[in-house]
């Protein structure tokens, strides 16, 4: 199955975000991120057994160990790799960042190996689908109008199962781990 490990956005952080980056998620030129496929993702496992998990959710309690809940915030609009060719529309996190890397790279040690690249938390608003150029001058910042900003706080990693279909994929919830300052 295929899997990944992501942290989660609250429904009125998701609102804000779309009504935000409606202009962009408009553009013909982006196809939009439903809002249930909204988050953060931390960790993509790519095709798993069933089998794996135990390991995967054991790695999931390694990396949050003695991390309490993570105050973050978002801010503004960004396109990945680089602006001037964006293939993803991000909206990127500003705040919490150095301990969402620590889980990153803990996940990344414990389940992928090898070298990890660099991770930049964000949340994906949209996928680049033709004119970079044109969607390059929209997400400018003389050309964006609406800037997203908010915070949140984030208690939890959740694993998920992405079911592929023609119009999308879908979420499934398999496993949460709770983010805790000191085991229970």
């Amino acid at each position: 199955m295929r899997m990944f490990i992501a942290a989660g956005l609250p429904e009125d952080d998701k609102a804000r975000i779309l009504r935000d980056t409606g202009e962009i998620r408009k553009s013909r030129f982006v196809r939009p991120v439903a809002p249930e496929g909204m988050h953060v993702t931390l960790c993509f496992l790519g095709e798993r057994d069933e089998g794996e998990k135990e390991q995967i959710v054991g790695a999931m309690h390694e990396s949050v160990r003695g991390i309490g809940p993570v105050q973050t915030a978002y801010q503004g609009i960004y396109g990945f790799p680089s602006p001037a060719r964006p293939r993803v529309i991000v909206v990127p996190l500003i705040q919490g960042v150095e301990q969402l890397q620590r889980i990153y790279y803990a996940l990344h040690d414990r389940l992928i190996g090898g070298t990890a690249r660099r991770f930049s938390p964000h949340i994906t608003v949209g996928r680049v689908k033709g004119n970079y150029q044109q969607t390059a001058e929209l997400i400018a910042p003389e050309g964006f109008r609406k800037s997203p900003k908010g915070e949140y706080t984030i208690s939890s990693i959740t694993l998920y199962q992405s079911i592929l279909h023609p119009r999308g994929a879908e979420y499934r919830k398999l496993f949460e781990a709770r983010l805790q300052e000191q085991d229970v």
